[in-house]
């Protein structure tokens, strides 16, 4: 496992690494800087935060009937040996039943200090996770409390920092806690000095050291194995559920070694090969008594060989119950990983696409993948939203077991651990819908532009995350139609950009299958041209046909004299539209700003629209109007209704730019003149998102029957009164 600091040649971490340990020993967390304006709303039900980032423990005190990590006699300072003559230690009956393990890590340090153990233990319990992972070796070497290894006392590798290690397991595997034990295995500066005929070594015969100036054993070493086999021994007489082995590698930096460093290597083994052979010998001695766990550089995933370092992917996933990739995105160093310009910039992406080629290179091997993910702040800071975003990409991966680390043990609050994960939700027809605000879908992300494949991964998680699709029109006249348990979503189009709509020319066809950057040919045609599979219809409609629950419903504010971009066939666009039941709304003539217009002006700039899509669509009338600039006169009533020319028109509702999900229907707080929409650029969707999960009382969620309403009985004052008859 690693720091921050692990990997990065940067000498101002190692200052962050000693702040940080201060702070785990206090309980006190850095506050973060400033992450923009906040979702304003109800608060969660998670306990609050004891500080910046700090899950609280709610209490100084163990519960009733708790004496905490301690001995029956309350004495730190004397403690029987486990396996030793002064105390019996009770066999393990059987191997642990399997656990989807949802964890964080303590230092050996944090595990020491009573209040910090019941705060994490109290976090464990008001979220739902389950598993702790314990250093019973760390990289300096050394263990926390005494063991029946002689090697330990021989070498000095004791330090003790656990008073009652025994204790502290009972107590925590009473609580339902998964216990894993962290076991560093050759970063070892106490033995590489202490056994230097066991160390790398340089060309002078002294133990060598990495560029960070850590001493490493020897991996192609037969005692190194059997010493850290026997500390495995012990994890499993302690009553660890799991022994999980972290730096089970060689040095990274290869060509380094190469030059600087000798490694003897009586057996002839490869890198890999000594990697495996160590870890199936840890199988067998575990067998039947613990699980078996092994922790990876994140690329591992993804690269073609060892990254000469001994750890092969698929060839440790053949030995090991559970493998964890460490796809910390702020450990992605280079720019240009999956094509990210930042990967620390994109924690959803990176985890997303570590864990798919994870996937492939587990599949037909015994290991169960459980990636480590990032709760700690490098260069960019990591919130709740972060947190989530990897979370969610695990899961939606259908990987629902994951650890967290943070060096310090300071986990960030208000984070929901089931992001991305489905299930039931009680229904609440008094929350808020997400009528999302798109404008262009090009080849390059924008302030105003979505990439097509941004767009297909939206919809994918609106679908995923429980949406359905629901028209405009239906949610201004409260008429929410979707089934038990989902929530409505509204998609809208402002500006009638081309890669909104846009044909392709006659006699082109759409792009072959089977690149990954493209989606399967969609068949619809308008007229005898294909409708372009990266437009925003294109993507819509083909994703609506794999998805057919999903719905297929959205609104089009469009801008004239050409709609669309392409003069010879908009009119040809508009009836496709309401072919497929996609509506179309007012954006005015011009784009004007109405609150600089009178209100003669005003009825022109709408009415003349209206005009031009009844001479397409007879009869056809534009039910809501999407505001330019989002920009309202003080006079709104022309708005709403008017006249011009003899063309009349009548809005059911009118759109804001942005802000925020709008107000149920049925609530005090609809405004039918000012509807807020979400604009959908940068990470905006997802903070909106990640909020409604983490504030489910904020969330509409149907009762499956659209002529009632139901909500949590705390949210009657929300509700409009002129709806009351609806309620269940």
């Amino acid at each position: 496992m690693v720091t921050p600091a692990r990997g990065a040649p940067y000498v101002s971490l190692v200052l962050l690494v000693v702040v940080m340990v201060t702070l785990a020993a206090t309980g006190v967390s850095l506050p973060p800087p400033p992450r923009g304006t906040a979702p304003t709303g109800p608060a969660s039900h998670a306990p609050p935060p004891a500080g910046p980032g700090l899950v609280s423990d709610g209490s100084s005190s163990l519960p009733p009937g708790r004496t905490g990590p301690r001995s029956p006699d309350g004495d730190p300072a004397h403690r029987p040996v486990p396996g030793s003559a002064d105390e019996e230690t009770p066999a393990r009956q059987g191997p642990p039943a399997p656990v989807r393990a949802r964890g964080i890590y303590l230092t050996s340090h944090v595990a020491g200090i009573p209040h910090r153990v019941q705060q994490l233990v109290n976090h464990l319990g008001a979220t739902g996770l389950n598993a702790m992972v314990i250093d019973l070796k760390d990289n300096s070497g050394t263990v926390p409390y005494p063991l029946p290894v002689p090697l330990l006392q021989e070498i000095q590798a004791v330090q003790p920092r656990i008073a009652d290690l025994p204790a502290l397991v009972r107590d925590l595997k009473s609580r339902g806690i998964y216990l894993i034990a962290r076991i560093v295995v050759f970063q070892d500066p106490v033995l590489a000095r202490a056994r230097p005929e066991w160390a790398i070594r340089d060309h002078q015969g002294r133990p060598w050291r990495d560029h960070n100036g850590m001493y490493w054993t020897n991996p192609f070493s037969r005692e190194v194995w059997a010493y850290h086999l026997d500390l495995a021994e012990q994890a499993v007489k302690l009553g660890f559920d799991e022994v999980q082995f972290d730096y089970v590698r060689f040095p990274d930096n290869p060509r380094r070694v190469a030059e600087t460093a000798v490694l003897d290597n009586p057996d002839g083994l490869s890198r890999t090969q000594a990697i495996v052979t160590f870890l199936r010998l840890a199988r067998e001695r575990l067998a039947g008594r613990a699980f078996l766990s092994a922790d990876v550089f994140g690329l591992t995933t993804t690269a073609a060989d060892d990254l000469g370092i001994g750890q092969d992917f698929s060839a440790i996933c053949q030995v090991v119950d559970y493998i964890s990739p460490m796809i910390y995105p702020s450990h992605y160093y280079h720019a240009g990983i999956y094509g990210l310009p930042v990967p620390e910039a994109n924690p959803y992406q990176v985890v997303k696409r570590a864990l798919q080629d994870a996937k492939a290179r587990a599949r037909g091997t015994r290991a169960t993948i459980r990636p480590w993910l990032q709760d700690f702040s490098l260069r960019i800071h990591y919130g709740p939203a972060e947190v989530e975003a990897q979370i969610r990409a695990a899961h939606e991966e259908g990987i629902d077991q994951w650890l967290l680390w943070n060096p310090a043990n300071v986990y960030t609050a208000e984070v929901d651990y089931r992001a991305g994960l489905p299930g039931p939700a009680p229904a609440n027809e008094l929350g808020r819908v997400l009528i999302l605000e798109y404008h262009n879908i090009g080849a390059q992300e924008g302030r105003w532009t979505r990439t097509p494949a941004s767009f297909r991964a939206d919809l994918e998680r609106l679908y995923r995350e429980g949406y359905r699709l629901i028209s405009l029109s239906d949610y201004l006249r409260g008429r929410i139609d979707v089934p038990a348990g989902f929530s409505p979503v509204v998609l809208s189009f402002d500006d009638s950009s081309p890669g909104q709509f846009r044909l392709l020319e006659p006699g082109q066809e759409p792009p072959p299958p089977g690149r990954r950057d493209r989606p399967p040919p969609n068949p619809l045609k308008v007229g005898d041209r294909h409708i372009d599979p990266d437009c925003a219809v294109g993507i819509l409609l083909d994703f609506c046909a794999q998805h057919p629950d999903f719905g297929r419903a959205a609104t089009f504010y469009v801008l004239f004299p050409t709609p669309f971009g392409q003069a010879d066939c908009w009119k040809e666009k508009l009836a496709f539209l309401r072919e497929m039941g996609m509506e179309i709304g007012n954006h005015t003539l011009s784009h004007a700003s109405l609150k600089r217009l009178s209100p003669q002006e005003i009825q022109r700039e709408l009415a003349l629209p209206q005009a031009r899509v009844q001479e397409v669509l007879p009869g056809y009338r534009m039910i809501s109007l999407a505001l330019p600039f989002g920009e309202a006169p003080a006079d709104r009533r022309p708005l709403l209704a008017g006249e011009h020319e003899g063309t009349t028109y009548r809005r059911l509702g009118v759109m804001l730019v942005g802000a925020e999900p709008a107000p149920a229907p049925a609530s005090l707080a609809f405004r039918p003149d000012a509807v807020p929409r979400v604009q959908v650029f940068g990470q905006e969707l997802d903070k909106w998102l990640s909020f409604l999960a983490r504030h489910p009382q904020e969330r509409y969620v149907s009762d499956g029957n659209p002529a009632t309403l139901s909500f949590p009985p705390a949210l009657a004052d929300r509700l409009n009164p002129q709806s009351a008859e609806q309620v269940k």
